[in-house]
């Protein structure tokens, strides 16, 4: 009876990941930039100049979807993109378990894409950095959009898919859909594109923590010998 080859096994379990190595002091650079360029968004959503830069982008966005069958993709997207999130964060997780070698990249990704999401919400409440809608200028009428916790779902499951992915299709088709989400963001004026730019920022944080999280995991742990 002839034993399974290691090489069989190997094939079994699917096509073989792309790797994307980044370093730890890479990633800790992405961190910091990401976190600096947090704050100093922050800043520049609140002052004057960045609520106005904000409304005329969105307007200018606004005027040309205008109502026809743009905007309506556009809203149909909005309306199903939490359940299109959660299919996304399960399909990593099938990935996960059909694909042995990419389990842990693949949980873990997912974890901390799920902690981004929970770290824009929690941003909210902290920074409370208020807009107004169009057309509403009335301090009443100022809401906490900021960051977007749907763009900063979508860019970091878009990351994780990219780390998990067997093929640079899926890695194309990740980042498109996140892109579209985040369009669709604008063009509904759902969210100002601060708050979409912030969601993107939160969502390389966390996915640049995770990679080190990984690289941690995977350090060779020294052997202990037992006393004689």
């Amino acid at each position: 009876m002839t034993l399974p080859s290691r090489d069989s096994e190997d094939r079994d379990s699917g096509p073989t990941p792309r790797r994307i190595s980044i370093s730890t002091s890479r990633a800790l650079f992405v961190v910091l930039i990401a976190v600096t360029s947090l704050v100093a968004l922050a800043r520049f959503a609140q002052s004057r100049n960045g609520r106005s830069l904000d409304e005329q982008v969105l307007n200018s966005l606004n005027q040309q979807s205008g109502n026809g069958v743009l905007l309506g993709f556009a809203n149909f997207v909005n309306h199903w993109s939490g359940p299109i999130l959660i299919v996304w964060s399960l399909g990593l997780v099938v990935v996960a378990v059909r694909r042995p070698r990419q389990r842990t990249t693949a949980l873990v990704m997912v974890a901390f894409a799920i902690g981004g999401t929970g770290a824009s919400e929690l941003l909210k409440l902290l920074v409370a950095v208020g807009h107004s809608r169009l057309g509403e200028s009335h301090p009443a009428s100022l809401e906490h959009t900021w960051p977007s916790t749907h763009a900063a779902a979508a860019s970091a499951l878009a990351m994780a898919s990219i780390a998990v992915s067997p093929t640079p299709r899926c890695a194309v088709a990740a980042i498109a859909s996140a892109a579209i989400i985040s369009l669709c963001l604008l063009m509904t004026a759902a969210h100002f594109p601060s708050d979409v730019l912030a969601g993107w920022l939160v969502a390389a944080c966390s996915v640049a923590i995770a990679s080190l999280v990984l690289q941690f995991m995977s350090r060779p742990r020294p052997m202990r010998v037992e006393p004689g």
